[in-house]
């Protein structure tokens, strides 16, 4: 492939946020790596104007089509299989990036109902142009204010993906902002101690509220009690350990908070289908035949 096609594509990083034009086979502006499962430390919105395909996300499958949206955590394992050409975006940006609007972002990828969208046909259009305009900042030539126009652009895109996201789920404004919150507050507490804490009590004490109204906001907003979220939650932290790492099944038990690791294989088992050594095999096979 010409270099000068390659640099056409490929953006260099802009402090902690950068935009790619998808466009064309994936070869134009896939890395190498990203042709294989693989995980990254910021948060990503893969925007699929046109396409085909499906995508490997935390081990479920999603499909590409026209007009999806992806929203992807940092350390969350996915693998793009474009079928033909594609045309979108790929968005990669941190919180820090948005720290001077204080734009909460971790609730708007951590939720596992909503890692894939569909934004409707009448909005696609000028959400595409929208993502444009980012795109055409961030290639730019640099002026005074150029991170803060970046940042007010990233902004309207993530409100409106928001917007999409409640429309979806057919939840009322009001209840569903007291619902985020309790979630957003719970989930970085899961994230701080799932490794010594896996039981509920902790958690309502620290949120002080009633097992009712945690179960209730959890349930609403993933699909799963709190119990299966913190679970599901150290379960796939431990899928990332067994792709990533070399350590033994009993030393990511261990490393998970599981005293023992015979019951860590049980529930790995029970929410993968597979026990922890067939997955890494499994795992290991399909890497080496992409």
């Amino acid at each position: 492939m010409p270099k000068d096609r390659i640099h056409k594509n490929l953006i260099q990083l802009y402090g902690d946020f950068k935009i790619k034009r998808l466009k064309g086979p994936k070869e134009d502006f896939l890395s190498s790596h990203a042709l294989k499962p693989h995980r990254h430390d910021y948060f990503q919105i893969i925007w699929i104007r046109k396409g085909a395909g499906s995508h490997l996300l935390e081990q479920e499958i999603y499909p590409i089509k026209d007009r999806c949206l992806y929203l992807i955590l940092p350390h969350q394992v996915h693998h793009l299989r474009c079928e033909g050409d594609i045309d979108g975006y790929l968005i990669d940006f941190s919180d820090i990036f948005l720290e001077s609007v204080q734009y909460k972002t971790g609730l708007l990828c951590r939720l596992p109902v909503h890692t894939y969208l569909r934004i409707p046909e009448s909005e696609a259009s000028l959400f595409s142009e929208e993502c444009g305009l980012l795109y055409r900042y961030f290639t730019g030539k640099d002026f005074f204010g150029k991170p803060k126009v970046m940042q007010s652009y990233l902004q309207i895109l993530l409100t409106k993906i928001e917007n999409f996201r409640q429309k979806e789920s057919n939840q009322k404004n009001d209840f569903s902002r007291q619902n985020y919150d309790l979630l957003e507050r719970f989930i970085d507490l899961v994230g701080t101690y799932c490794v010594e804490q896996k039981y509920l009590p902790f958690y309502t004490s620290e949120l002080g509220v009633s097992t009712r109204k945690l179960y209730n906001a959890v349930k609403e907003m993933t699909g799963f009690s709190p119990a299966q979220f913190i679970e599901k939650y150290v379960l796939n932290e431990a899928a990332r350990m067994l792709q990533f790492t070399p350590h033994s099944v009993k030393e990511i038990a261990g490393e998970l908070g599981y005293a023992d690791d015979s019951y860590f294989v049980k529930a790995f088992k029970k929410h993968y289908r597979q026990t922890p050594a067939q997955f890494r095999i499994s795992y290991q096979e399909a890497n080496n035949r992409s």
